[in-house]
């Protein structure tokens, strides 16, 4: 079987990295701001932990190992399939959420270096 996808492949592994990169900064910089005694705005998150039972830190784990996951099943799926059109949309969704968690992440962080 032959790669359909051609350089698609590339665009898919670099925002998957992308993502991860941005994921694992968001998840430092929330644990950081957590213990420097600054409590999460997510409301959805916090509503989240408190249903399941979960300290919120578990839940918030949860949800960052669900997505990632969730990201590496789209990522593999997508190439599995040799589908450029699928392939696309998937590296628009995968960068989607490295840019939002980016964002949250630098907010984080400039909220941690605002306060000290």
């Amino acid at each position: 079987m032959t790669n359909r996808l051609g350089g698609l492949q590339i665009g898919l592994f670099t925002a998957f990295s992308l993502f991860a990169l941005s994921d694992a900064f968001d998840v430092s910089t929330t644990i950081y701001a957590l213990k420097l005694g600054f409590y999460e705005a997510n409301i959805t998150l916090t509503r989240i932990a408190s249903s399941l039972g979960f300290g919120f830190v578990n839940s918030f784990l949860f949800l960052k190992v669900s997505v990632t996951l969730g990201s590496g099943l789209l990522l593999f799926l997508s190439i599995r399939s040799g589908n450029r059109k699928i392939a696309k949309m998937s590296i628009s969704i995968i960068a989607s959420l490295a840019i939002v968690f980016g964002i949250a992440a630098l907010n984080n962080f400039f909220v941690i270096l605002t306060a000290a």
